[in-house]
């Protein structure tokens, strides 16, 4: 396995560090792990997914759709149907009929050419069925993390090492071509170490990432090289991407346990 670090001067043991670790296939070992200082600033963005559900007039009867689902999951009907017809009182007995035809058609027990003239009586009664809308959870969403890097070389050996650096993280992006289809790029671990190489039980970590772009920018503040070519400095972008969603046993897990938490687990 190819190890780099940056600077040249990084040991765990006087600097928080922050580790890549890239992975092949699956149940391979790793193929290559690079550190680097701690960033000056980490942010971590949680975020989840919600989306809206109608619940109609039955979200208006007494008890709502829980009254109505048994411990099987499945809909009672006819408790359904007596549940609606007590709630479609108005006072309007072609209203009562459309409000009550929409909202079989909703649940599945009625449609077609009824369905249609409800919409019609509710339209000239101008009139609209409220649809009790709540909020529905849908998932997690898949987390991105970036980081960014200034690399300025102060000897040979660690312009060559910039080079390493930057050329790996480039590569193992990438898909391997294997006929007519491609293999996947490398999977990469990314661990907070604290000084003295543990992990940093105070920043929660990436899940299991895929690089999902690598920027390398030469010379941002000059246009002078080392005498062998080599830039003055490189700023690096990298924004990685979790391989899923999560769910909160995941979260917990990539939190590691204060001292005190493992004494008292």
């Amino acid at each position: 396995m190819a190890t780099y670090r940056f600077p040249s001067n990084l040991e765990t043991d006087k600097h928080n560090t922050v580790t890549f670790t890239a992975f092949g296939k699956a149940g391979g070992g790793s193929i290559t792990e690079i550190s680097l200082y701690m960033p000056p600033t980490i942010a971590v963005s949680d975020g989840a997914s919600y989306g809206s559900l109608d619940l109609g007039i039955i979200g208006a009867t007494e008890g709502g759709i829980d009254a109505l689902i048994d411990e099987d999951g499945k809909l009672d009907t006819a408790g359904l149907k007596q549940s609606l017809e007590s709630s479609t009182k108005t006072g309007d007995s072609a209203l009562n009929s459309a409000v009550l035809a929409k909202a079989f058609s909703n649940f599945g027990l009625g449609g077609g050419v009824g369905d249609r003239v409800s919409d019609l009586v509710l339209q000239n009664k101008s009139k609209a069925i409220n649809p009790n809308t709540v909020l529905q959870y849908t998932n997690s969403e898949i987390r991105q993390h970036n980081f960014t890097f200034k690399m300025v070389a102060e000897s040979a050996e660690e312009a060559v090492s910039i080079r390493a650096i930057v050329n790996s993280f480039r590569k193992y992006m990438y898909g391997v071509k294997d006929g007519i289809t491609l293999e996947y790029p490398a999977k990469w671990q990314i661990q907070f170490l604290k000084i003295g190489g543990e992990r940093n039980p105070f920043l929660p970590e990436p899940y299991t990432c895929f690089l999902e772009s690598c920027q390398a920018t030469y010379n941002t503040s000059s246009g002078l090289t080392h005498n062998d070519g080599s830039p003055i400095e490189v700023d690096v972008t990298l924004a990685f991407r979790e391989v899923k969603a999560l769910s909160r046993t995941d979260i917990e897990a990539l939190v590691p346990k204060l001292p005190s938490e493992k004494r008292g687990a």
